[in-house]
């Protein structure tokens, strides 16, 4: 314990002494006592109520880094740990340069020592830990966690105060604390001859065909892709086979790289020069003619069609051939039917009847006028007179006319004939039914 004492006189008669004590424990803590007296003056006096020293000011009559605790009378300042008290109140001690000086050892060997506001701190250098002791330094094995050395591929890590070193197998080299590959392919000229490939691999290389080729690296042989179907190109494309790979051409009336090939719409150009109708097919298209023309030659042009002529199934009766298609009439006693190609009997009798003067009889394209008996038809076929004479018509006997002897007009037969019984057309005799039965066989 160091102990300063200094007297101070403000008045001589009341001799104040002001006593500092230093103290030191073993926590590094420094205590000063101030404490005031009056020695002259021994009769009582009424005591004063003391004053708390440790709450005046900022911050404090022990100052920063010191704990203030109030006494009878006076004060007690005691330093933080790390610190020393001294005129100016409590500064702190550099534990690094104290060790230097003294001898001591704030930290272990290898280690560095850096003070700190109250305290120090103990750091190591690179492939060195901090101990849990905070002041010695302990080696790191990087070979416990390392990679660099690559020891997968059978490269050794070794140890070493501090760092550590790679043992590289062939195929590797070391550089800088780690086994780096060895690239055999850009260090080492035609190590593959012929169509083989270099290919790097972690300490070592292989040769391998190229694209295109097959074999074992070092002899490769061309591969036909489009006979092996190992190609890309389209369904509608053709695959040609070159040394060491192969092309792809889209097919006629189709576009596109021959990978994948589209449709090409040959219509929407010029119609695809068809004269009149343009079908897109894929990967084609074709020209087709409107109905009453046909294709010629070149596919794309188109000519009438002779109807009349190509077909038997056209008009009934007349056929008339016109562009691109053809028209039907009919003879006289008939009307087109409605289907334009069928021709209709026209019943002349439900018109006027025909024109007759008595009976009309329709038939087919035309119609006949009857009359009764003794009637006969005019010269024009319609009206029907008396026959006065044979001139006009034969008097209209199928065969025979004359005259009797009142002078009316009578027919006949011929020999083998009969009259019928409007007595004027003739009939066949049948003389196989009227031949005896003497006669075996009548023809």
């Amino acid at each position: 314990m160091l102990l300063v004492t200094e007297a101070l006189s403000a008045e001589p008669e009341e001799n104040e002494v002001l006593r500092y004590t230093d103290t030191q424990d073993s926590l590094h803590q420094n205590e000063v006592t101030v404490t005031t007296g009056n020695f002259s003056d021994t009769s009582e006096k009424p005591s004063l109520p003391d004053i708390d020293e440790c709450l005046q000011g900022d911050p404090g009559p022990c100052g920063y880094h010191a704990n203030c605790t109030t006494t009878p009378g006076s004060f007690l300042c005691s330093c933080f740990r790390g610190y020393l008290m001294s005129a100016q109140g409590c500064e702190d001690v550099d534990e690094c340069v104290l060790a230097a000086v003294t001898g001591l050892q704030a930290c272990g060997s290898g280690a560095e020592c850096k003070n700190t506001p109250g305290s120090f701190t103990c750091s190591c250098p690179a492939g060195f830990v901090l101990a849990l002791d905070g002041h010695n330094c302990v080696d790191i094995d990087e070979c416990n966690f390392e990679e660099s050395c690559r020891r997968e591929l059978g490269n050794v890590c070794v140890n070493t105060e501090g760092s550590y070193t790679c043992v590289c197998q062939a195929g590797f080299r070391e550089d800088r604390a780690a086994c780096v590959d060895v690239d055999e392919c850009v260090e080492e000229e035609r190590v593959c001859v012929g169509r083989g490939q270099c290919e790097n691999t972690p300490g070592s290389y292989r040769c391998v065909c190229q694209h295109g080729y097959r074999g074992n690296g070092t002899h490769c042989t061309d591969v036909n892709e489009c006979l092996s179907g190992d190609h890309g190109c389209d369904v509608n494309a053709r695959c040609g086979n070159i040394i060491g790979s192969y092309f792809c051409q889209c097919l006629q009336g189709y576009s596109g790289d021959g990978h994948s090939c589209y449709d090409v719409d040959e219509c929407a150009q010029d119609n695809g020069f068809c004269e009149h109708n343009c079908t897109n097919q894929l990967g084609s298209y074709s020209c087709r003619c409107r109905t009453g023309y046909t294709i010629t030659a070149d596919q794309h042009n188109c000519t009438d069609v002779d109807e009349c002529v190509s077909s038997y199934d056209t008009c009934e009766q007349t056929c008339t051939n016109t562009v691109g298609s053809f028209l039907c009439s009919c003879g006289d006693g008939y009307q087109l039917h409605i289907d334009g190609l069928s021709c209709v009997d026209i019943d002349e009798c439900k018109l006027q009847n025909g024109g007759c003067s008595h009976e009309c009889s329709n038939t087919a394209g035309g119609h006949t006028c009857h009359c009764p008996f003794p009637l006969i038809l005019d010269h024009h076929n319609t009206t029907c007179v008396n026959v006065s004479s044979c001139a006009l018509r034969n008097a209209g006997c199928d065969q025979i006319c004359s005259l009797g002897s009142e002078g009316l007009v009578q027919c006949s037969c011929r020999a083998g004939w009969e009259l019928d019984t409007d007595q004027r057309t003739c009939v066949d005799v049948d003389e196989c039914v009227s031949l005896t039965a003497a006669v075996s066989r009548c023809v």
